[in-house]
């Protein structure tokens, strides 16, 4: 299955990517989620303009861990996910 919303990419088998911003929220999030583990590659929101990096955070019940920066590509993203993890992704957006 491919879902797609606003024309982009939000999941693809496994694989979960959806994006959240508030018209006043300073700073983006986005979910991800990949059942199966592994490397996959997405892009990132145009309102997120010419972030060149963001910063993961592993998600449970205790709350955010394992705090690591990914470069960004031309607004595409690649994340090496362990199976079964929750990840969210925080940035600034840059201007």
């Amino acid at each position: 299955m491919l879902l797609r919303w606003t024309v982009k990419k939000v999941a693809e088998g496994n694989k979960i990517f959806i994006p959240w911003e508030k018209d006043d929220d300073e700073q983006g999030k986005i979910y991800h989620y990949n059942k199966d583990g592994g490397s996959s590659t997405w892009t990132l929101p145009e309102s997120w303009g010419n972030v060149t990096e963001v910063t993961i955070y592993k998600l449970s019940a205790e709350g955010k861990s394992d705090k690591k920066t990914l470069p960004v590509t031309g607004r595409k993203v690649t994340i090496d996910a362990t199976a079964k993890k929750q990840d969210m992704y925080f940035t600034k957006r840059m201007l």
